[in-house]
Order: C-alpha cells, then sequence, then structure tokens
C-alpha cells in the first residue's frame, strides 16, 4: 500500500471515529410541544346509585353462617419444643442482646458465621476460665460449653 493511500484512510478513519464518538455522547433531546392551555374538560361523574342498606329481620341473619370445612394438613408441622431446647433458645438470645460482654476476668463476643460465642480470657488463664464457668453456670446454664469458643489474651 502506498503512502498517499495510507494517509487517505487514516484521515476518513478519524472522521468517522469522531463523528461516531459526537453522536454516542451528544444526547439527542426530543423536543415535547407543551400545550400553554391547562386541561379545560373534566371527566363527568357516572350515574351509578347505590343501593341503602334495608332492614334484615334477625331470623335472617342468624340462620347465616359460613362453610368453615376442617383442614387436615396445612404443611406445618405442629411440635411443641423440649423445655431444654426452649430454656437454650432463649438464653443464648438473652446473651447476644448483651454483647459484646466485658468482665473482669473474660470478654465475650458472637461469631455469626460459626454461630458460637467467642471467648478470650484474660491473664491468668487458669482463674479466668474457672471464673468464666462459674459465671456461665450461674447465669446461662442452658447453654452448653460447646457453644463457647475459648481463646487466650
Amino acid at each position: 500500500m502506498n503512502r498517499q493511500n495510507f494517509r487517505i484512510y487514516f484521515v476518513a478513519a478519524g472522521i468517522l471515529g469522531i463523528a461516531f464518538l459526537v453522536i454516542l455522547f451528544i444526547p439527542t433531546k426530543k423536543q415535547e410541544t407543551i400545550e400553554s392551555n391547562p386541561m379545560t374538560s373534566f371527566p363527568t361523574p357516572t350515574a351509578f346509585e347505590f343501593k341503602t342498606a334495608t332492614t334484615v329481620s334477625t331470623s335472617e341473619t342468624s340462620s347465616v353462617s359460613p362453610l368453615i370445612s376442617p383442614i387436615d394438613f396445612t404443611g406445618v408441622k405442629e411440635e411443641t419444643l423440649s423445655k431444654e431446647i426452649s430454656n437454650l433458645v432463649i438464653q443464648k438470645q438473652k446473651l447476644k442482646k448483651n454483647l459484646p460482654l466485658q468482665e473482669s476476668f473474660f470478654t465475650i463476643t458472637f461469631n455469626y458465621n460459626s454461630d458460637n460465642f467467642i471467648v478470650v480470657l484474660k491473664n491468668p488463664r487458669n482463674e479466668s476460665q474457672k471464673n468464666f464457668e462459674k459465671w456461665r453456670t450461674a447465669n446461662y446454664p442452658a447453654i452448653p460449653m460447646d457453644r463457647f469458643t475459648i481463646l487466650d489474651d
């Protein structure tokens, strides 16, 4: 390809590219004609007559009752929770509401990914561990120890 044809193609491509970008980025606005006169016609109301309530004798109203058929299965398995599970749920919820909890020997937070309480024991670890276990059995006895992940400070 000779040099002069290359220049012509290059200039033509540049002009087409610029025209394309101008068309692409300049928004075209459609001019809408706005009427200067506000709406002068209004819809007319319908000529529907409502019936007024009439007095009904009490003998008719007492004989009318809805038909209710019993449903065998609703899709929900009705079961009662055991006392242990109920206490566990209630105590776990109470402890979650009090978090983060900072005591003199330990700190408790909750990890929602593992559904465990995180206990960070302060030094000395043995004394902190004993105090934590006493505190847990006194305040939240239904929550088992496997629901707590114990870490050192």
